[in-house]
């Protein structure tokens, strides 16, 4: 009998550690690591813009450099990565843009919301954000 309890608490175990690992128990936050870096060219049609894009591939997405693609792409953008904020506006005054790292909010344009936790990467070159919201907030096409 006692050795049959062993066992069974031992699956209970088991079970817990397997159960909370698949619910997402905190996982280890991704780090950037040089071995894992990128260079994109940034394209439009035949003609080469600026001098290339530091990147990442991340457990959910690509990220890219967010100062390497505001260069590439010549858009007035101010990142203060003391104050956790960039701002400026892409391709039309109208598109205003504003991402606030302190508060957790972006606004790009008309579209508003809280920034998620797997959009903007610290890396040793500075921010690194998911292709899908960066080109979001810009209004373009990333292929």
């Amino acid at each position: 009998m006692l050795r049959w309890k062993k066992t069974f608490a031992t699956l209970l175990a088991g079970l817990a550690a397997l159960f909370g690992a698949a619910v997402g128990q905190a996982q280890p936050a991704w780090e950037a690591h040089p071995d894992d870096s990128l260079l994109f060219d940034v394209r439009l049609g035949q003609y080469r813009l600026g001098d290339g894009v530091r990147g990442y591939q991340t457990p959910a997405s690509v990220c890219l450099n967010l100062e390497d693609t505001i260069h590439a792409l010549d858009i007035p953008v101010e990142i203060d990565e003391d104050a956790g904020r960039a701002t400026g506006w892409a391709f039309q005054e109208e598109n205003r843009l504003l991402i606030d790292r302190q508060s957790g909010h972006y606004r790009a344009g008309e579209q508003s919301g809280n920034l998620p936790h797997d959009v903007i990467f610290d890396t040793p070159e500075g921010w690194c954000v998911a292709t899908g919201a960066l080109a979001g907030w810009l209004g373009i096409d990333l292929d």
